[in-house]
């Protein structure tokens, strides 16, 4: 399996629609291989995980995709720029009784970690010494990912800490974004997800117009937050010609934007109750 990997990881290293840092044999290979260990194929490995002091940092995608595979069933319960809350279930694999439990994260917790502008200008005001500017000093001061992308970190920060709690036996080791100082990373969005999931082909015969279809239907799926536009998506792909490495790509991607899509739906029933 590792000789697999290495070619793998090679011949993806060589494509240019990854990101620069994967561009290095080593780099790709961390990657892949850290994946692997939690049960991801590459392609999905290269959505999901990045590899950062040499360690694992994965998304909240992600972390929910592993806890699912080790039997926790994983809720999202709320999220708002204000506050992110999951719900676990653990069910025993010899008999016993189920254990769950619910976590929320909270913008005031993470403005107490000093995560986001607002708690770093704070800071900044209350330490500064007398007679210095502070307000020169705070413009200084640029909008981060817990800024511009507050929902999702809540999110990843609320998962991870519950997964631990609830199963630390399948996170050991693993961090999201943020949690190791300088880890901070944006969310993939849906062009560089596809650019991803394309460049997983060139280890593979696919043509170029068959990378074109699969980078068409990843970036449509990435982008799939209600069920009327995952059917319609689906739709699509029934009718696609693709080998089987290209379709288990696709299948990737759709298992993904399913997640959102129950994810979506459990937020609404709780919303109605």
């Amino acid at each position: 399996m590792s000789k697999d990997l290495i070619e793998i990881s090679r011949l993806l290293s060589e494509s240019t629609s990854i990101p620069a840092e994967l561009r290095n044999h080593a780099n790709m290979f961390l990657t892949v291989q850290a994946g692997a260990e939690l049960g991801f194929p590459p392609a999905a490995s290269l959505r999901m995980i990045r590899v950062f002091d040499g360690k694992p940092i994965l998304s909240s995608d992600a972390i929910a995709a592993v806890l699912e595979k080790g039997g926790i069933h994983v809720k999202l319960i709320e999220s708002t720029r204000e506050v992110a809350t999951y719900e676990a279930t653990r069910h025993p694999l010899h008999g016993g009784e189920s254990r769950t439990e619910r976590l929320s994260w909270t913008v005031a917790m993470a403005n107490e970690a000093g995560l986001t502008r607002e708690s770093k200008v704070e800071r900044l005001t209350k330490s500064a010494a007398k007679g210095v500017d502070v307000a020169a000093l705070a413009a200084k001061i640029n909008p981060g990912v817990w800024d511009s992308y507050r929902e999702a970190m809540l999110r990843a920060r609320c998962i991870s800490a519950l997964g631990r709690i609830i199963a630390p036996d399948l996170l050991a080791g693993v961090y999201v974004d943020g949690e190791i100082q300088g880890s901070d990373a944006p969310p993939m969005n849906a062009a560089i997800a596809a650019k991803v999931a394309v460049a997983a082909l060139a280890a593979t015969t696919a043509t170029s117009a068959e990378q074109a279809d699969v980078r068409e239907l990843v970036e449509r799926l990435a982008g799939v937050s209600q069920r009327r536009e995952l059917d319609a998506v689906v739709s699509v792909v029934q009718r696609a010609e693709l080998t089987p490495d290209s379709r288990k790509i696709v299948r990737e991607a759709y298992q993904a934007a399913k997640a959102r899509v129950v994810e979506n739906e459990s937020m609404d029933q709780s919303e109605v109750v």
